[in-house]
């Protein structure tokens, strides 16, 4: 998943195969304020669990899932953009996830 400081907040486009799935998509902050931390919400329609992540981090065992940034990729300048990327398995259809993704402005 690429995550852009696009001064908007929202995400976009989305793919995936049977048994795997990923995501792409974008956030940021209106005007031009930085981040100092994301955080994506996935939500998989039919029961996907994540098995692997990288360049983020999630508690979560179960959908929703919680994203957030680590240490080193919270901070975005505008226009700015950082990618975390993750394994999923599906013992069905492999539909991809809703992505909602909330920036922590800069003060």
């Amino acid at each position: 998943m690429t995550v852009t400081n696009t001064g908007t907040t929202g995400t976009t486009g989305t793919t995936g195969t049977t048994g795997t799935t990923g995501t792409t998509g974008t956030t940021g902050t209106t005007g031009t304020t930085g981040t100092t931390g994301w955080t994506v919400t996935l939500t998989f329609p039919d029961g996907q669990r994540i098995t692997q992540i990288w360049g983020a981090r999630t508690d979560s065992t179960a959908g929703p899932y919680t994203i957030t940034n680590e240490s080193y990729n919270g901070a975005l300048a505008p226009s700015g953009s950082t990618t975390f990327g993750f394994l999923a398995t599906s013992s069905g259809t492999a539909t991809p996830p809703t992505a909602t993704c909330t920036p922590i402005p800069s003060s």
